[in-house]
């Protein structure tokens, strides 16, 4: 767990704003207070098999997992794990949609024309509140119409084949 609080890994570019909203989500005088920011709060899991239930682990993952934005080759695992731990990290901080945008625009960056197998990434799309499910896009984790909250990013080819559909919890 350690390695993944290291500050090499934490000064990666990807990991930039996600340690900035911890900074401020911890000193008011920041800007963002959140009375609630403690380590050892509980996280909610979106999937049974998360190996994570507290802030620190969840935060733990997210810097773990982030190492795709360095690596040579793209693991699509890494870059769904970390993207559905920046949802849960909104989730649990209670940050808007605006300022989980923010957390996500380096990734964003990072991934278009990256290669992904044999394909060259092209596009990369956010999944809006309440828009209705399309299961070609989206990867619902229960049944419902619509979007409660995303957890995941649709990932596209340059020839705009889908490479990564995003997990959602539906209503």
């Amino acid at each position: 767990m350690q390695e993944a609080f290291s500050a090499e890994l934490w000064g990666q570019d990807i990991l930039a704003p996600v340690r900035d909203t911890i900074f401020e989500l911890i000193e008011p005088t920041l800007g963002l207070s959140c009375k609630e920011f403690r380590l050892d709060a509980q996280v909610s899991k979106v999937e049974g098999h998360e190996d994570y239930s507290s802030m620190r682990e969840l935060i733990s993952k997210m810097g773990s997992t982030a190492k795709f934005g360095s690596a040579e080759t793209l693991e699509i695992s890494q870059i769904e794990q970390f993207v559905k731990a920046v949802y849960q990290f909104q989730i649990a901080t209670r940050l808007s949609e605006g300022q989980t945008r923010n957390l996500l625009a380096p990734v964003i960056a990072n991934l278009k024309g990256r290669k992904l197998h044999t394909k060259t990434i092209g596009k990369v799309d956010f999944v809006e509140h309440k828009t209705r499910v399309d299961e070609t896009l989206m990867w619902p984790l229960n049944q419902g119409l619509r979007v409660q909250q995303p957890y995941g990013l649709i990932i596209r080819s340059d020839r705009d084949e889908i490479l990564s559909r995003a997990k959602v919890r539906c209503s």
